[in-house]
């Protein structure tokens, strides 16, 4: 019993005095000094008191039935499963195991289209305005020692300037704003170069340890990606959309299905700005018949749904670049 408790074994007994009165303030031990009933309570799985003849001092496990005893050792098996680690404390022990220093930092320069889409474009022309609205300048700090190999990807695909001229995809207020949509250049969206790493990193789960606690987390989109599902089945696919969450609140719903890669070390009204603008937002009724659609397994939900938070007009990343490293860099973790 010791060895499945890692404890004395203590154990409450209700039981009959030689003057036929109930005693609960006895207990059976062995070990260790004798401790309240809030310490272990088998109350469901009660011992009933021998029909022998009772002792006059102390309790003998013979007085035990050889069932009820059976109970009772199942019942303090279990019970240690059942006493939860406080959250804070859990979860201040995960951070301290994950290395956040940064390693690289990279800036996207952030401008908007105010009359929408080049309507008076030639064939083979960009759909993208040629002259933008300057919304400010994001400046990340990248964890390259958590996933050395996605970041490392990452910074090859702004060092390429992959991402320039290319649009946010999405836009939602207080949750996060999504970036890097693979497709043509034309359309704003990227074309990555074809020498990227294959991830392994993917397919391991300390990979999706950080957690979208804040504003400004960046975190490749894996579960949210809304790449052609057609593209993503090819062998040299490599993710290239990524978040970066608006705040004010954290977004546990992006929690273990992306892959955190940074933060945000300035440009957090660039953050609010690019939130502010005004997106698609299906009313109700279309959100229903979307619902039933889905139910039903029309294809089409699913492409009518990505492209809820859509900007009206596009958001676009002007210029992107990487910067030296300065010290010191906040560490949001």
């Amino acid at each position: 019993m010791e060895k499945l408790l890692g404890r004395p074994f203590r154990m409450h007994l209700p039981v009959k005095t030689s003057s036929g009165s109930i005693n609960s303030e006895k207990y059976l031990h062995q070990g260790g000094a004798q401790t309240s009933i809030q310490d272990f309570n088998v109350s469901r799985y009660a011992f009933k008191a021998s029909k022998r003849p009772p002792r006059q001092v102390g309790v003998s496990i013979e007085a035990v039935s050889r069932r009820d005893m059976m109970y009772g050792a199942a019942a303090a098996a279990i019970a240690p499963m059942f006493s939860a680690v406080p959250a804070a404390a859990a979860e201040t022990a995960t951070r301290q195991e994950v290395d956040t220093t940064i390693t690289d930092v990279v800036y996207l320069d952030v401008g908007y289209c105010p009359a929408g889409a080049n309507q008076n474009r030639t064939l083979g022309e960009s759909a993208i305005c040629k002259t933008t609205d300057a919304l400010g300048r994001i400046i990340i700090g990248l964890y390259g020692h958590v996933v050395p190999t996605t970041v490392a990807n990452f910074v090859k695909l702004v060092r390429d300037g992959a991402y320039k001229g290319t649009v946010f995809s999405k836009v939602l207020p207080g949750e996060y704003i999504e970036a890097g949509r693979q497709g043509s250049p034309r359309l704003g969206e990227v074309k990555p170069p074809t020498d990227l790493l294959p991830n392994t990193e993917l397919l391991d789960a300390l990979s999706f340890r950080l957690e979208h606690s804040r504003p400004g987390t960046v975190s490749i989109a894996i579960a949210e990606n809304d790449d052609d599902p057609l593209l993503r089945q090819r062998s040299n696919y490599r993710y290239t959309e990524f978040l970066i969450t608006t705040g004010p609140g954290p977004v546990p719903s992006l929690d273990g299905q992306n892959i955190v890669i940074g933060t945000v070390l300035e440009g957090y009204q660039t953050l609010a700005r690019i939130a502010t603008q005004q997106t698609f937002k299906p009313n109700q009724r279309i959100q229903q018949v979307n619902k039933l659609a889905s139910l039903i397994g029309d294809d089409r939900a699913a492409r009518t749904r990505a492209k809820y938070g859509k900007p009206l007009k596009p958001i676009v990343m002007t210029d992107v670049g990487v910067l030296p490293i300065r010290e010191p860099f906040p560490r949001p973790f």
